[in-house]
């Protein structure tokens, strides 16, 4: 029986040190933690000799147990030995991705910049020399010289990603360009490699880009705009604005160029369900650092949403409610507390259109923020979201202590007040008690204002 639980506990061990090392190759552990980390696995190795000597205590067990003891030494061994190489490599990296900040981030921008404008160019329902975006030939040569461009209302990264037509040769050869530009950043980029994780991650962002691109180019060719073809433009073209953000911000640049697009418009926004490759398998090459460091760029160029948006997607998810009187819940309930609280500017109004959401349909706080509604709206939305088994009062309570979602509140709370005076027609009980209810709470809203 202790011989069977001692087997488990350094099999128990081993896995714990497994993913131990899993985490730290993931760059998931600072270099604090895993000196630490290091320090336990030296202990517990000088533990075991200590207990060997001849004169130890426990000197005959690990005698009767020589197959427990060089197993949990060599686990242990093993451990320290990778922490420590792992710790030292961190801070090698670390080096080796400052001085990349500088040396070759900042100069691979205008790649994919130009690849980005090739990608925009295909949802164009004509080839560039139409819209006079080649007039040596080739888009990409002719933009060089001409920069400018991307600065004015010519920019063609402003179009909506489609492909509107059944002619696609011309968007076959664009490709090729867009290959061909990607393959140039990859060549200038690998001399200043040098062993660099960060910067090995980079060349496989962009060797993923080349795929796709080769991808999409297949099946332009053989005439296949379909469903398919459009979601790898579309990640594509997130992708390649999400690089050349990241690269430009990481150099140091301060203010970014201005070619580089400062938001996402007018692709659809990043969301959880965003993938850095159309090919999944890549995404285990992506450590933490990395994912960590994009999920600010995509912060940034999300930005936050319009209140048209807002409109439409609360229109959506609330599509089929009716109010208590079978009317329109959009339209008589949400647009009526959204413009009370007009007065108090948009974010009030975007969360007087979005309060019920969390409440009354399938929307989550996760959902919220992939539209990018602004972190305040989020907060105001939660708070007057009732709870599973929260009290009434307890929700007031909460909804008080945020400032927007204290006006929110409020709103609603006179918006539903107002409409005791039909419901008193026909049930004047249940009117009676909600009245005393609904000033209760309007008490406790208007207090903690005052407070």
């Amino acid at each position: 029986m202790a011989e069977g639980l001692l087997t488990a506990l350094v099999v128990a061990l081993a896995l714990a040190i497994a993913g131990v090392i899993q985490l730290a190759r993931n760059g998931s552990l600072s270099r604090r933690q895993m000196a630490a980390l290091a320090l336990l696995c030296a202990a517990g190795l000088l533990f075991m000799l200590i207990t060997d000597w001849p004169t130890g205590l426990m000197a005959v067990f690990w005698a009767e147990h020589s197959v427990l003891s060089a197993t949990l030494s060599s686990v242990l061994l093993v451990g320290l030995g990778f922490l420590v190489w792992e710790r030292a490599d961190q801070e090698r990296q670390d080096a080796l991705a400052s001085g990349l900040s500088g040396a070759g981030f900042g100069a691979i921008v205008d790649h994919v910049i130009d690849v980005e404008v090739t990608l925009s160019l295909l949802s164009n329902p004509d080839p560039p020399q139409v819209a006079g975006w080649d007039e040596p030939g080739r888009p990409l040569r002719w933009l060089r010289a001409h920069r400018d461009h991307l600065t004015t209302g010519d920019d063609p990264r402003s179009v909506p990603v489609r492909i509107p037509s059944d002619e696609h040769d011309w968007r076959v050869e664009l490709l090729d360009q867009a290959v061909r530009r990607t393959l140039g950043a990859m060549r200038d980029w690998s001399p200043l490699i040098d062993g660099s994780e960060l910067g090995t991650t980079a060349l496989l962002a962009l060797s993923d880009i080349r795929k796709d691109c080769m991808e999409l180019s297949s099946r332009l060719g053989r005439g296949l705009a379909d469903e398919r073809s459009i979601q790898i433009l579309t990640t594509l073209r997130q992708r390649v604005r999400v690089l050349a953000y990241f690269f430009e911000s990481f150099s140091g640049a301060n203010p970014l160029r201005k070619e580089v697009r400062r938001s996402l418009d007018p692709l659809p926004p990043i969301g959880p369900s965003f993938t850095w490759a159309a090919d999944s398998g890549s995404a285990r090459f992506f450590n933490h650092h990395w994912r960590r460091a994009l999920a600010s760029t995509y912060e940034a160029l999300n930005g936050e949403v319009t209140l048209a948006e807002i409109r439409d997607f609360v229109l959506r998810a609330h599509a089929g409610q009716v109010d208590k009187q079978g009317r329109n819940y959009y339209l008589h309930h949400l647009i009526p507390i959204s413009e009370k609280l007009r007065i108090h500017g948009e974010h009030a109004e975007m969360a007087g259109l979005l309060h019920d959401v969390l409440e009354d349909t399938a929307v989550t706080v996760e959902d919220l923020d992939a539209l990018g509604v602004p972190a305040d709206v989020v907060r105001a939305v939660v708070s007057v979201s009732k709870q599973p088994g929260e009290a009434y009062d307890d929700l007031i309570a909460r909804a008080a202590a945020d400032p927007l979602g204290r006006l929110v509140k409020l709103a609603d709370n006179a918006w539903n007040f107002d409409g005791l005076h039909d419901l008193a027609k026909t049930d004047p009980a249940t009117a009676e008690r909600l009245k005393t209810k609904y000033e209760r709470a309007r008490g406790m809203l208007e207090a903690a204002g005052d407070g």
